[in-house]
């Protein structure tokens, strides 16, 4: 696309969850790679309850985190949704997607992976803004995660904190125990806990290729399948 067509006409799709995952390949080397300005907007980024299993959206977060020059918004209500999509249109310069937001989480029990800081962090805390209970877990002994709980507090919110690891079975059935024990119900699971090794190709070893694999597709599959019995549904 030159940038006569660029400036004139910016792409807009639309499209459900994990159908993107069928285009993966046009996405990374046609969209991302070249940078193109693209507005994505997908519906039902998450587990949507009893419905086509086609249409969850469980895997899009973690396997979209590590694109290229994508941006990804999570707006946080239909208000936000319409500021962002507005304000992209008008100042598109690269593929961006937008996660449209379900429903409403206030009172919701979200277990948010890798919660201490950067991405998964923003989430919890916007989790408690809107009234919904946090279970904030990490893994590595440095993190401080009471900092965020603070945080949390201050906004009226509850949560405690949780330290995992999610490629452990064993580890991840104790936390989700430890949910039920405390508030009796699970709503919502958020696979943020994700590994990117910044290396060249031919650096890359075998340890670093199998730990990447568990973090981000086993992790998400031992998670996913292990709190999803605990799902509170409506």
């Amino acid at each position: 696309m030159n940038k006569a067509l660029e400036e004139a006409y910016k792409p807009v799709i639309f499209y459900q969850s994990t159908f993107l995952q069928r285009a993966f390949d046009q996405l990374v080397h046609d969209v991302c790679f070249m940078n193109h300005p693209t507005l994505i907007l997908a519906v039902r980024t998450g587990f949507s309850g009893y419905d086509n299993p086609t249409h969850h959206g469980i895997f899009d977060f973690c396997y979209m985190r590590g694109l290229p020059n994508l941006r990804i918004l999570y707006p946080k209500d239909r208000f936000e949704l319409e500021r962002m999509v507005k304000d992209n249109l008008r100042n598109l310069r690269g593929p961006t997607i937008i996660g449209m937001p379900y429903g409403p989480v206030d009172d919701k029990v979200a277990i948010v992976k890798g919660a201490s800081r950067g991405i998964g962090k923003a989430i919890a805390l916007e989790f408690a803004r809107q009234g919904a209970k946090s279970v904030i877990t990490y893994n590595s002994e440095a993190v401080q995660p009471e900092a965020i709980v603070k945080e949390i507090l201050t906004l009226k919110g509850e949560a405690f904190t949780a330290q995992i690891d999610v490629c452990s079975r064993k580890s991840v059935k104790k936390m989700v125990a430890a949910v039920l024990a405390r508030f009796g119900r699970c709503d919502v699971l958020v696979n943020n806990a994700g590994f990117l090794e910044q290396k060249a190709f031919m650096a890359i070893r075998d340890e670093d290729w199998d730990y990447t694999l568990a973090v981000n597709l086993k992790g998400v599959f031992i998670c996913t399948q292990e709190v999803m019995p605990a799902w509170h549904w409506e």
